[in-house]
């Protein structure tokens, strides 16, 4: 279970518990590591964040989510340094399994945010955007960014996905 933490307002109501004044969210973030022989490789979690059909170069295994229909908008967002392989799904995730040697490596991570429903989507998206471009890419690691609509058993569980690379990236690849 993710950790939540409850914001309270200057007039010291918890949100979301009525009592008058302004109403915050809920905040909901979680943070996963992703590992070889723990649950599924970097590009299967990446297929099912992006709702897209890949194939993990290193297993020969091929993944499709690409009837998903809960994913409204994604990218990726890299350094501008970066080379021209990490600038798609299919080759940020496999170049981040080639850049590791070990059987039990860890190939990357991936944040959990929960996003208030009630803000529109291009505000939910600039919220991703700023925390993989101010936290991440400064570092020079590697993302994709989803953002994954409330489905119609829970229309307001907006939620982003924000995977990113475990080493940085430099104009040869990865270190």
């Amino acid at each position: 279970m993710a950790p939540t933490r409850s914001l309270t307002h200057p007039s010291g109501k918890r949100a979301g518990h009525g009592g008058g004044g302004a109403v915050l969210a809920e905040v909901r973030l979680s943070l996963k590591r992703k590992a070889r022989g723990r649950g599924p490789g970097v590009v299967a979690a990446a297929a099912y964040r992006h709702g897209a059909a890949l194939r993990d170069e290193r297993t020969g295994r091929a993944v499709a989510f690409d009837r998903r229909d809960d994913v409204v908008w994604s990218e990726i967002v890299v350094p501008d340094h970066a080379p021209g392989e990490v600038w798609t799904l299919r080759g940020l995730w496999n170049g981040a399994e080639r850049a590791e040697s070990q059987r039990d490596a860890r190939t990357g991570n991936v944040i959990e945010l929960g996003l208030p429903s009630a803000l529109p989507l291009w505000r939910k998206i600039a919220i991703c955007r700023e925390l993989m471009r101010s936290e991440l890419t400064p570092l020079g690691l590697c993302g994709d960014i989803a953002v994954h609509a409330g489905g119609a058993h829970c229309p307001r569980n907006w939620h982003a996905h924000i995977g990113f690379t475990d080493r940085p990236v430099t104009e040869a690849g990865f270190a």
